[in-house]
């Protein structure tokens, strides 16, 4: 039997295998970026994807950002509006309404009594533990037909419930024309709580 001798010097034995090596090594890194790249361009094909949409939502955010801003502000300026009006009002409010207490006057008048003047005099009075209350006193001024006619308006008066006390501060007799009239003076108190309840 006859044995097989290599020929080949060791040193090129080494080369080919290290050559053998390095090929396997250069496909081995060329498969890896291969695949590197590939994972890069579909990664940024989705990245670039995103990004068109975040611009899309970021857009809206705005606009919806925008409009609310705009809303606000309308609200802004309803909200002064409606304080200076509610100043104005409560300015006001602390104010009484006397065209009411002179419609209800104008009510008890009757057809045999007319007013010729009417005069509102508010006072302040200090009442128990130094707390203030305002007095006011109705002077009215008018004719009567005849006296019997002004203590019927009088007695309407104090029978209303529109004041604490009504008081005929004076009477006396005026020509009208050919007949005679009775010309009367009223003091009415009324207190801060509205007149006296029945």
């Amino acid at each position: 039997m006859m044995r097989s001798r290599n020929l080949i010097p060791p040193g090129r034995l080494i080369q080919r295998q290290s050559r053998r090596v390095l090929r396997g090594w250069v496909l081995i890194v060329a498969l890896y970026a291969g695949v590197l790249l590939a994972g890069y361009g579909v990664l940024r094909q989705q990245l670039t994807a995103g990004l068109r949409d975040w611009s899309g939502e970021l857009q809206a955010a705005w606009q919806e950002v925008a409009q609310g801003q705009k809303t606000l502000d309308g609200q802004q300026r309803r909200l002064t509006a409606v304080l200076i009006e509610q100043a104005a009002n409560r300015s006001v409010g602390h104010q009484p309404d006397w065209s009411i207490l002179l419609s209800a006057l104008a009510g008890e008048l009757g057809d045999e009594v007319i007013f010729r003047g009417c005069r509102i005099e508010c006072a302040s009075l200090a009442g128990p533990a130094g707390a203030a209350s305002q007095q006011a006193t109705v002077k009215l001024n008018g004719l009567g037909k005849t006296q019997e006619a002004v203590s019927k308006f009088v007695l309407r008066l104090e029978e209303s419930g529109l004041f604490d006390q009504v008081k005929l501060v004076r009477t006396n007799r005026e020509a009208m024309g050919d007949a005679t009239a009775i010309a009367f003076q009223l003091d009415c108190g009324l207190a801060a709580r509205g007149g006296k309840t029945r």
